[in-house]
């Protein structure tokens, strides 16, 4: 809800770094505007499969474009989360794109996150491996 914000910041993750946070001064009011609606895309897929009995995902393929469009559906359950990715070159993890989401522990907004898996070891500092 934007009208209880308290302030603002901008976060970069891959440097951990906090560029800027600004605090709202208690006797100033912000006047923001109503929240947009979320609107649901109208597409139509070809393709549906149930992952679990509270999921499922649909798709398109379109080879003319070179590109996969899908679109996942599941129930939220606090600290849960669901993973989808799509193979790397090879066919295995290596070069992969991976996206997670799903609702920390605490919170009350999804939290999506895409992964290039560069190698399967784990993410360093020089940005090789499983990284965000």
């Amino acid at each position: 809800d934007y009208a209880s914000s308290e302030g603002f910041g901008v976060w970069c993750d891959a440097a951990n770094i906090d560029f800027c946070s600004v605090k709202f001064p208690e006797d100033v009011v912000i006047d923001f505007p109503p929240e947009p609606e979320p609107t649901i895309p109208s597409l139509t897929f070809d393709n549906c499969e149930m992952l679990a009995e509270d999921a499922r995902i649909w798709w398109t393929a379109d080879e003319t474009e070179d590109e996969l469009v899908a679109q996942i559906e599941f129930v939220e359950q606090e600290n849960s989360y669901w993973a989808l990715g799509v193979a790397g070159p090879a066919g295995g993890m290596d070069d992969a794109d991976v996206t997670i989401f799903g609702t920390p522990a605490g919170e009350s907004t999804p939290l999506v996150v895409d992964y290039y898996l560069q190698s399967r070891a784990q993410c360093s500092g020089s940005a090789s491996g499983v990284c965000p």
